[in-house]
């Protein structure tokens, strides 16, 4: 899923990708894991110029002229995706000074003509490629034969994600002509160029610490059936750093996929202690009260969901609104209960998102309510 931020500047294009978890009204417990990658990407000095390899041979097969890597947008690139990924924000606007892509990229590059950025997230870049190919937007950037140059920033939130910044520029050729080999090339680095690219590109690492590649275990072991081998694995992460937040989170997950619900709740709660807002976390403590009749709680939890960016998480925003009328139903709360029934199937109705089955239930009810 994606949005899209558009500015009124006509130089640019931009597009926003996100990749969460995607669901019904009990949104898809997906194990959070650690960007594990092809051993290819393993060895290589550079994944940006992983990437770089990804999206010329896309544009290869289609016939078009390829990018040249360019190690001071790369810089730009490397800067913004630092932002956003401290601040757990896609956007094409700085959150630390309010630049946007233009502003950003013409203090280098005054003459740039066009220009264009796609930011997401994924495992590794061989991941993060291919959804970024799977957007519309983002695939136009991408294979837009205007395009001659590109710099690649990539920063590893691990586990789970890494975020990815592509920006993208057309400048006149003889502005190209006088930049020197340190700064702009095809392929790997020269020789002169590599501690520079070392020092723009050092952010990004595949290193993994003990209590991660436990988490990775557990989630391996869990695919396997093996569930409390699983759970044992998560456990022992916990052990070596009792603030592992994603040793919590697949602990909350494995019991609430075993209805052990007091114990996801524990670790979920948990969770929030150690990253306050956590949407994800928030949901299922709302779900779980929900489902132990602990109603207010489960509303408070959930209403704190109300104000995120429907946009940006449009399959919690929307099960978040079902959640809201099925928790007020069985309090025999009439007009609220309505109220989040009808919204819920509103915004069913647009999104891709919503489950049939819960859209149906949501339907019934309501009528019920309704007398009809």
């Amino acid at each position: 899923m994606g949005f899209i931020y558009r500015f009124s500047f006509t130089v640019s294009t931009l597009a926003v990708s996100l990749f969460f978890l995607a669901g019904g009204a009990t949104i898809k417990t997906e194990l959070y894991s650690s960007p594990t990658t092809p051993k290819a990407q393993e060895e290589s000095s550079f994944p940006q110029l992983e990437m770089l390899k990804l999206i010329n041979k896309e544009r290869q097969n289609l016939g078009l002229p390829l990018l040249k890597f360019n190690l001071e947008l790369s810089r730009i690139a490397q800067h913004h995706c630092e932002e956003i990924a401290e601040f757990n924000k896609l956007t094409h606007t700085s959150p630390v000074y309010g630049y946007n892509l233009a502003e950003r990229i013409q203090v280098t590059f005054p003459s740039a003509k066009k220009m264009a950025e796609n930011v997401g997230v994924g495992r590794h870049p061989l991941s993060a490629h291919k959804r970024f190919m799977d957007s519309p937007a983002h695939r136009k950037n991408i294979l837009d034969p205007e395009f001659k140059e590109v710099g690649i920033g990539i920063v590893r939130k691990a586990p789970l994600i890494c975020y990815f910044t592509l920006d993208f520029i057309t400048r006149p050729s003889a502005e190209k002509q006088q930049s020197t080999s340190k700064f702009y090339f095809e392929g790997a680095p020269p020789e002169d160029a590599i501690p520079m690219t070392r020092e723009v590109m050092a952010v990004y690492t595949f290193t993994a610490p003990q209590e991660e590649e436990l988490v990775n275990k557990g989630i391996d072991l869990y695919r396997q059936g093996k569930i409390e081998e699983a759970i044992q694995a998560y456990k022992k992460a916990l052990e070596i750093n009792s603030s592992y937040f994603y040793a919590y989170y697949n602990l909350g997950l494995v019991y609430v996929a075993q209805e052990k619900f007091l114990l996801a709740l524990e670790n979920f709660q948990e969770c929030v202690k150690l990253k306050p807002g956590e949407i994800y976390s928030l949901y299922y403590i709302g779900y779980i009260n929900s489902r132990l009749g602990n109603y207010q709680p489960a509303i408070d939890a959930l209403k704190k969901l109300l104000d995120i960016d429907p946009t940006v998480h449009p399959e919690i925003f929307l099960n978040v609104h079902y959640l809201l009328g099925e928790v007020y139903d069985h309090m025999g709360k009439k007009e609220e209960a309505i109220t989040y029934y009808e919204k819920f199937i509103d915004m069913a109705k647009q999104s891709p998102h919503a489950d049939l089955k819960t859209v149906a239930l949501a339907v019934k009810r309501l009528n019920k309510l309704k007398g009809k």
